[in-house]
């Protein structure tokens, strides 16, 4: 063997270190791969009203998000992701159908509907053998607005059994435990769930100890306590083993202003805290690790992304783009990106915003366009339309043929909501009026009402708050800031009602129907402020008149209402017909159920009323006053050994005077006179001695003794 030369002494450390790198290449190289699965499961989590600047994985030192932050840093994080409108439903309706909203026609949230003609990437997995599955926590994400097309299971329960539309939403614990009931009963094979978080919607208040700890900013402590439900659920994914079997995405469907640009919640305008959201793809070993996507990107390349690494064909109408190219490095192409907000032109007639980014530049073609560089001014604090008109004309005239190419400017998917699901919405800030008529005049800018619509939402805390004379002020402002827009009048006249002004309420109501008389919210409102005054007669004539309207499809609140003044004026036909069509046209709403089937019962249809109790038994069978009504139904129809099971097991939830009395009578049919006394004796204690209903008892108890 020949000796090592010092030659050989130094190149045998430095062979090494080039295997050492190479070998870390290589790696890093098949971290940084894209592999197509077509056998992966797929897990959507959308994160309603989440600025993507608030996330750990953003840079933002405060955030407490380290289940959002480890997805992101072993997936592909887009950092400038944006979604084409701030709306909830109409950027949900183009994550889940890859159009944006003049294609797929649902601009707004409440009055539209995803039409059925739209294929959504529910139904094409499900096509390709997917078990699908969603589990919304907000109403405006309801399935009576579409977006349940191509779910076997869409699980839009928000109030526990109770009457739907008038519980607004679930927090993210109860969204987890939906899915995580389904997640132990499903059947073998590949899946896709959606599963949509509300917490960081307004208003911002997280539980204890995330309450204390951000008290400082609660919308902070609400993403908090959504990424901790995110974990939750990947814990879920690592408990069976199927992280590496799961593309995971997450997406913001539009963020939050802070009074930025004069607004503060969303909805108005389309600035970048309104629109720039979270978009975060995982799949473990099959997509890249820790890439930070700097071209801008929008919600409409979700669904094509998907198809494309599930390896299913995506179809040529989708409007986005899949990204797979991009994370392969094989695509720098930007291309331009539609925005729009609709919600002012409906909710206080003004100009519609429609915009458009190009590259670096964001145009909004308004009454006083903007136009922003947005490396130069993330902010936008500078237009620069007065300088750069020509830029500017350029930008609009692109915004137009965009526009055109998308789909139009019609409302095609508009869709009526019944005025219990404006109320609903409303509670939400989600305060609707009828779409607004097309105008031949100029609208007025939304930026010159947006003052207005701040001192609506101040007075409209106000008035949830107790303040009266400071939201009558503020409301009294709005109104003249803003003299078309229905929601201060409702709430205005609400405020006087509690205060005992009845009078000014009802002029109130009546001055506003003359500035809107199309109004269906507005309409509704003062019918149900005249049945509050007892004045049920013209009550019932303005209920009567919106049944004729066509501004009102399912009219269920509308008639649940003259169901309840027939029932007040011992009408109880009329009210059973009244009950039943509101019934008939929201039947999960459990609140009109009971109503009609406890009006059949006191109209001695027991056969139809236990048909209702039976089906609201399945929904909540340890609902104490439904097992007591069944009881007594089931007593009236002489099914005596039902009746007695009934009312057994309705002492033991609540030891109630009247259901001892009640069992008393049905033992004594039976002929268990003992029982009978025994139970009879139990009322007698709990009661007035000098009662009717005592003096009764005692002659039972009398009879039933000499027995």
């Amino acid at each position: 063997r020949q000796p090592l030369t010092w030659k050989m002494f130094f190149l045998l450390p430095l062979l090494v270190i080039v295997l050492i790198l190479a070998f870390f290449i290589f790696f890093r190289h098949k971290r940084q791969e894209v592999k197509r699965d077509p056998q992966s499961n797929v897990l959507l989590i959308t994160l309603d009203t989440t600025r993507a600047d608030r996330l750990g994985c953003s840079g933002y030192v405060p955030a407490q998000t380290p289940n959002l932050d480890r997805l992101a840093a072993e997936g592909v994080n887009c950092q400038a992701a944006y979604s084409p409108v701030p709306l909830t439903l109409p950027a949900h309706c183009t994550v889940l159908s890859g159009l944006y909203p003049p294609a797929h026609k649902v601009r707004n949230n409440g009055s539209y509907f995803l039409p059925e003609p739209v294929l959504t990437l529910a139904e094409i997995l499900g096509q390709n053998g997917y078990q699908t599955s969603a589990f919304v926590s907000s109403f405006v994400l309801d399935s009576r607005f579409g977006l349940d097309q191509g779910f076997s299971v869409y699980n839009d329960e928000f109030a526990g059994g109770g009457a739907k539309t008038y519980k607004s939403e679930r927090d993210a614990a109860a969204v987890f435990a939906a899915f995580s009931s389904w997640f132990a009963g499903r059947g073998a094979g590949k899946f896709f769930s959606w599963v949509h978080f509300f917490d960081p919607h307004a208003p911002y208040d997280p539980p204890e100890p995330l309450r204390s700890a951000f008290s400082d900013n609660p919308y902070d402590g609400e993403i908090a306590y959504m990424d901790h439900y995110i974990g939750a659920i990947l814990d879920l994914l690592k408990e069976k083993h199927l992280m590496e079997d799961t593309l995971v995405v997450i997406a913001g469907d539009h963020g939050e202003a802070f009074a930025e640009h004069g607004e503060t919640g969303h909805q108005v305008f389309c600035y970048e805290e309104n629109l720039r959201v979270p978009l975060i793809f995982h799949a473990l070993n099959r997509l890249p690790e820790n890439m930070r996507l700097k071209q801008k990107v929008g919600l409409t390349d979700v669904m094509p992304t998907v198809l494309e690494f599930l390896q299913i064909p995506v179809p040529a109408s989708l409007q986005g783009r899949s990204l797979l190219p991009l994370m392969q490095k094989k695509d720098t192409v930007e291309p331009d990106l539609y925005l729009e907000s609709f919600f002012a032109f409906e909710a206080f007639h003004c100009a519609p915003i429609r915009g458009i980014i190009q590259k670096n530049y964001k145009y909004l073609d308004l009454p006083k366009p903007e136009l922003y560089d947005l490396q130069q001014d993330p902010g936008e604090r500078k237009n620069l339309i007065s300088g750069s008109a020509v830029l500017g004309q350029k930008m609009k005239t692109s915004l137009n043929e965009l526009t055109r190419r998308l789909g139009g400017s019609d409302m095609q998917g508009q869709r009526r909501m019944t005025d219990a699901e404006k109320s609903t919405l409303a509670s939400l800030g989600y305060i609707t009026s009828a779409p607004a008529a097309q105008s031949a005049g100029p609208r007025p800018d939304p930026k010159d009402k947006i003052a207005g619509w701040q001192v609506f939402n101040r007075g409209a805390e106000q008035a949830a708050q107790g303040q009266s004379d400071a939201a009558a002020a503020s409301l009294l402002q709005a109104i003249e800031l803003i003299p078309d827009y229905a929601g201060s009048y409702t709430i205005l006249a609400n405020v006087y009602f509690k205060n005992g002004q009845n009078d000014k309420a009802l002029a109130l109501f009546r001055d506003a129907l003359i500035r809107i008389p199309t109004d269906t919210t507005l309409k509704t409102e003062y019918a149900v402020l005249l049945i509050k005054m007892n004045r049920l007669d013209q009550g019932m004539t303005q209920l009567q008149e919106l049944t004729k309207t066509d501004l009102v499809d399912k009219k269920a609140f509308v008639y649940s209402q003259m169901g309840s003044i027939a029932a007040a004026q011992d009408n109880p036909p009329q009210a059973i017909t009244y009950y039943r069509q509101a019934h008939e046209s929201e039947p999960d709403n459990d609140d009109y159920a009971r109503k009609l089937a406890f009006l059949l019962h006191r109209t001695n249809r027991f056969a139809e009323a236990l048909t209702i109790y039976r089906n609201l038994e399945q929904k909540q069978p340890d609902d104490i006053q439904l097992i007591r009504d069944m009881a007594i139904v089931y007593a009236q129809m002489n099914d005596l050994e039902q009746a007695r099971s009934y009312f057994t097991r309705a002492l033991q939830r609540s030891p109630d005077a009247n259901l001892h009395y009640n069992f008393a009578l049905l033992l004594a049919r039976q002929g268990q006179y003992a029982e009978a006394a025994a139970m009879m004796e139990k009322f007698l204690i709990a009661v007035p001695a000098a009662s009717a209903q005592a003096q009764a008892a005692r002659r039972y108890l009398a009879d039933w003794r000499s027995r």
